[in-house]
């Protein structure tokens, strides 16, 4: 005699409470999103590409419409867990009784759970950019050669042949904003791979060099009292303080 396998009534249930909590937070993130006057598949685009960022020791904060990105998970959970719990309250009786009679505190516990695994999600796929990235500039003959992070270790490089690798400390000059990336990367790669020439004032000592790296027209911006020493090109030179 064959037997039929039924759906427990319990996991159903499950399923249908895990569907209102994520319709809950969907409807809260695109009132949010109207209420910031932002597109719904940009602010999940950021979120993704900014969720996971490769640094030592700095945690970037996504603010959006000047509020942190933090404020806004939690205005999710809080719609999510009232609405849910007041859900549960309005159909008590239809529904089992290990729902209905929940407290908030419960039903706060499992939205939370819920919004951990969306968050790990928009991580894996930050991680997945990541690494796509990564792989699209290095990955093949001739890619890192070709990348703007191997640039500033070529005019390095030159410039450290033309001083002889003396320990200089020197003004740098740059139309790049070395305040925010990609500039500041590129910034802190040029000063590792100019060492032993300072242009972070490690040495605190005079500065004798002139260093103008991805400057247009450099030529014509040395400061008087300065005398061209190496050119590398029409942007990037140094220029030696006279006596």
């Amino acid at each position: 005699m064959s037997s039929v396998r039924q759906t427990s009534p319990s996991i159903s249930f499950a399923s249908i409470y895990l569907v209102v909590v994520l319709t809950i937070l969907t409807i809260a993130y695109l009132v949010l999103c109207h209420i910031g006057g932002f597109a719904p598949g940009d602010i999940l685009r950021i979120i993704a590409e900014t969720s996971f960022v490769a640094h030592q020791n700095i945690i970037f904060y996504i603010n959006i419409n000047r509020y942190p990105l933090p404020s806004y998970l939690y205005i999710g959970i809080l719609a999510a867990t009232f609405g849910v719990g007041l859900l549960t309250k309005v159909f008590a009786g239809r529904i089992p009784p290990q729902y209905s009679d929940r407290s908030l505190f419960s039903h706060l516990r499992y939205v939370i759970v819920v919004m951990i695994v969306l968050i790990n999600i928009m991580q894996l796929l930050g991680i997945n950019t990541f690494w796509q990235n990564l792989g699209g500039m290095f990955t093949g003959p001739g890619k890192y050669e070709n990348s703007p992070l191997a640039r500033p270790k070529r005019v390095a490089q030159a410039y450290r042949d033309a001083l002889r690798d003396q320990p200089l400390s020197g003004i740098f000059a740059s139309d790049m904003n070395i305040d925010e990336d990609p500039g500041m990367l590129e910034h802190r790669s040029f000063a590792y791979f100019l060492y032993p020439v300072d242009i972070r004032n490690v040495y605190n000592q005079e500065r004798t060099v002139w260093v103008a790296y991805e400057l247009r027209d450099s030529a014509s911006k040395v400061p008087e009292g300065f005398k061209i020493f190496y050119q590398y090109d029409e942007n990037n030179l140094i220029a030696i303080k006279q006596p």
